[in-house]
């Protein structure tokens, strides 16, 4: 059996004690893609932002490579070996893209030249400054720079936002191939649900803040009238 490396229990997350999301269940093991779907407002970032440690835990237990990151600083949790690429891609715009991937290279973790296998785009750019990039090579930077610290889990959140279909087309079918190599699991949310599910083991589906749905990828892309209804709130089933 591959190791767990997220399991999420009773989550309840929010900001300023308000919870955002309620009592999710959510697990990704160890070369997993997991999608994390649902309409604007669900709480999928949310979700992502509290496994990371970045918003109020209020209730529920999260662990990491079976470790509870209870009472852990969100530096903690990313050495513990979660990489999250957030919506907005939080690059350093004034540095080189070189610069960018040596910030989060750390000894023993895979050589710059390494993660530039899976994103050749980017070795032309690498003397460039990032603010100079284009959207496309942006998201491409954001996710070579997660992968520069060899992450057990990454998050990766709306990694198709402002970006070309066609682009998006490309992206995805990476992860896949970064879970498939490194054994890492995946956890992404993804606003383009075909492409998505086209990548993903399993999806949940969040309404409202709470799971509306836990299903294997295979059996949604067959069902779609089974996604559509988690989305439009029809009967919830795990």
């Amino acid at each position: 059996m591959s190791p767990r490396l997220l399991d999420v229990r009773g989550l309840s997350a929010g900001y300023r004690g308000i919870p955002a999301v309620r009592d999710v269940d959510l697990v990704v093991d160890a070369g997993e893609v997991v999608a994390l779907l649902g309409p604007n407002g669900a709480g999928k970032t949310t979700t992502l932002l509290a496994v990371s440690g970045l918003v109020d835990r209020l209730a529920g237990e999260i662990a990491v490579c079976g470790r509870s990151t209870a009472g852990m600083r969100p530096a903690a949790i990313a050495r513990a070996g979660v990489a999250h690429v957030p919506e907005d891609r939080g690059l350093f715009a004034r540095l080189t893209v070189r610069e960018n991937l040596r910030v989060a290279a750390r000894r023993s973790r895979p050589p710059i030249e390494l993660v530039l296998d899976y994103f050749p785009e980017l070795a032309p750019l690498i003397d460039r400054r990032v603010g100079l990039l284009s959207c496309g090579e942006q998201q491409l930077l954001a996710i070579a720079r997660a992968l520069v610290a060899d992450p057990k889990l990454l998050l990766v959140d709306e990694m198709s936002l402002g970006l070309s279909p066609v682009l998006v087309e490309r992206l995805l079918p990476l992860v896949r191939r970064v879970a498939d190599e490194t054994g890492a699991g995946v956890l992404v949310v993804e606003q383009h649900v075909d492409l998505a599910l086209s990548i993903a083991d399993r999806a949940y589906v969040l309404r409202h803040g709470e799971v509306a749905l836990h299903e294997r990828g295979e059996v949604l892309r067959a069902n779609p009238q089974l996604l559509a209804d988690s989305y439009l709130g029809g009967p919830r089933a795990d």
